[in-house]
């Protein structure tokens, strides 16, 4: 016996077939996850109540060209509703959207079934990062989940993974005056920013139609609306505005960009502003090298 276990072990062991051991590598420490389903986009519908009410055209242009070149590379989250037999979008409606333009007939699904708070709280987190989002509509959305279930900021930050201050932030915006808020939710040029928003909420309430319009008109930049209202406080207050003077600004429209030159005194001529464009142009070609 002993001699034939011997035996045995001087034997050549057999070794596998490196795409075996590479495919059950592969299948190490990964597991299934349920509920996703290829499901016909005729049964698939938007969430009136989502928060992002508005869709870039162009981001939704390119997005649809990926799509038709590489088809749905994430699935959507949705959920089930019995009484009209549809699936209802929680997350994921700009490449729904995409989809359909794109003649796709199927999406793929992940279908979750969350308490309506949380659903308006995954809706929130996905969209918060989207440059295209407008400002309020992300406000109007903290304040439906801060009203409906009587949350403060600080459980609002807690949900959302994002600072109490930028929630504030936020929720400052519908402080605003009214006529302005309207102003600032038709434009739809991305020209009256979150940031902007949250300065011209310091001025008196009669002031913020005009500053908006003056953003709108002038495209002001939010650093030069912010210094504004700091003078315009200061002026209030009877003190000196900190900081350096508000001097002269100059913008020009080119067919690629807006210009800005701002000079710090009051005093200022052409060649004044010829030498500034040379000293910037300089700097331009420094900074490739």
């Amino acid at each position: 016996m002993d001699a034939a276990r011997s035996a045995f072990s001087r034997r050549p062991q057999l070794s596998l077939d490196e795409d075996t051991l590479a495919h059950a590598g592969a299948l190490a420490k990964r597991t299934r996850l349920s509920g996703a389903f290829l499901i016909d986009i005729s049964r698939i519908r938007p969430d009136p109540s989502q928060p992002r009410k508005t869709f870039d055209t162009n981001h939704q242009a390119e997005l649809t060209g990926s799509i038709e070149r590489l088809g749905i590379l994430q699935p959507i989250t949705v959920r089930y509703l019995p009484t009209d037999d549809i699936y209802q979008i929680i997350t994921g409606e700009r490449r729904f959207q995409a989809a359909k333009a794109a003649g796709l007939s199927a999406l793929p699904c992940w279908v979750q079934t969350p308490e309506n708070k949380d659903i308006l709280v995954h809706q929130i987190v996905e969209n918060w990062q989207r440059s295209d989002l407008h400002p309020y509509d992300l406000a109007d959305a903290l304040a439906e989940l801060r009203d409906s279930n009587g949350y403060s900021q600080k459980e609002l930050a807690k949900l959302t993974g994002k600072p109490a201050s930028e929630i504030s932030r936020f929720l400052k915006l519908l402080t605003i005056n009214p006529a302005a808020q309207e102003q600032a939710r038709s434009d739809s040029t991305g020209t009256v920013s979150k940031r902007h928003l949250v300065a011209i909420a310091d001025l008196p309430k009669e002031e913020q139609p005009a500053m908006v319009q003056t953003v709108q008109e002038t495209r002001m930049t939010a650093t030069e609306t912010e210094r504004i209202v700091r003078e315009k406080q200061a002026r209030a207050d009877g003190r000196k505005s900190r900081g350096a003077p508000l001097g002269l600004h100059f913008r020009y429209k080119t067919s690629q960009a807006t210009v800005t030159v701002a000079f710090q005194r009051k005093q200022v001529d052409a060649r004044d502003l010829l030498q500034a464009l040379d000293e910037a142009k300089r700097q331009i070609k420094e900074d490739e090298v």
